[in-house]
């Protein structure tokens, strides 16, 4: 089930219809009726789906998703499980908190098309987390080899190899 959010960004380049395009001034169409048109018309590659921030989410947590995201973001667990099961999406307020807990990669996600400068935003994120996670990896490497090297043991008593 696609769900999608209740909000969305225009594409770079487009420009918003004009005043008369929302039939002030004269028959025509209403001006629900031209919004929604041009939404539909003009903003579809930027659109919002809960369906790429739940895959985020999921691949971020695979156990416990609705936890782990309650946990970082201060939004109700009950509220992301509904996202999770694709009952409800995200609105504005909790779309913010989740960017504001995952950065570029969630809002790369949550887009059909990102925008250029998303991608690359999300892939300069992604790569610096990999990189802080490589370190610390190396740093425990370095740590083990230095025990093995004064003869202890990676449970840390001496002599249990």
């Amino acid at each position: 089930m696609s769900c999608m959010m209740d909000f969305a960004f225009p594409v770079a380049g487009e420009s918003p219809p004009s005043r008369s395009e929302y039939g002030r001034g004269g028959g025509g169409m209403s001006s629900h009726s031209v919004r929604t048109s041009f939404r539909n018309q003009k903003l579809q590659a930027g659109r919002l789906h809960a369906d790429g921030v739940v895959a985020f989410l999921r691949a971020q947590h695979p156990a416990s998703t609705a936890q782990w995201v309650a946990s970082l973001t201060g939004i109700n667990a009950t509220t992301i499980d509904k996202w999770l099961s694709g009952r409800s999406a995200p609105g504005f307020a909790h779309f913010g908190a989740l960017i504001a807990a995952y950065g570029p990669e969630l809002l790369a996600a949550a887009f059909e098309r990102a925008p250029d400068w998303l991608s690359e935003a999300a892939q300069a994120e992604k790569r610096a987390r990999l990189q802080d996670q490589q370190a610390r990896i190396a740093a425990e490497m370095r740590a083990l080899d230095a025990m093995a090297a004064d003869g202890i043991g990676a449970d840390g008593r001496e002599g249990s190899r």
